[in-house]
């Protein structure tokens, strides 16, 4: 039951803060306007009708409802993971920061058809597409997920 409760908390905990950073964008800022604030980091608002990292974000938004589909599946695949297999606890922290992530731009892309990004990073010309910290949340997870496999893999 503590499991549960923990891990309960943990999610819900990455969809709060998710949710309350782009709620204080969209409060901040209106859409495309640039806030600097550092010399590598601007905060910008966007709405992504695409995919993490502004991927396949077309206009038509012909794709909201099959990455909503998609979106979905992934959550339940990634919950099915965590509770049918043992996980080391730095797994299970991967595995919940890919929820957690999951769901707040799922609430984002049913709600209002889009993902809500904000963070812009960039050096010189160089521009990595905008994001959010839900797209921040699955991309730590994954990258948990791919270190303790090859750690694994190295033993």
């Amino acid at each position: 039951m503590r499991l549960i409760l923990f891990r309960l908390s943990f999610v819900l905990s990455i969809i709060v803060l998710d949710q309350w950073s782009k709620n204080l964008a969209i409060t901040l800022l209106r859409e495309y306007e640039r806030s600097d604030f550092l010399s590598f980091l601007d905060f910008i608002l966007i709405y992504n009708k695409g995919i993490a990292f502004s991927l396949f974000d077309f206009q038509s938004g012909m794709q909201t409802l099959p990455l909503i589909i998609i979106t979905f599946i992934a959550i339940a695949f990634f919950v099915f993971l965590l509770v049918r297999n043992e996980w080391s606890k730095i797994e299970e922290i991967g595995i919940l920061l890919i929820i957690g992530g999951a769901i707040g731009n799922f609430i984002d892309r049913v709600t209002q058809g889009s993902v809500t990004d904000f963070i812009l990073v960039y050096y010189n010309d160089f521009y990595f597409p905008a994001f959010n910290l839900a797209d921040s949340f699955i991309t730590f997870g994954i990258i948990i997920l791919l270190i303790t496999e090859l750690l694994k893999k190295k033993e």
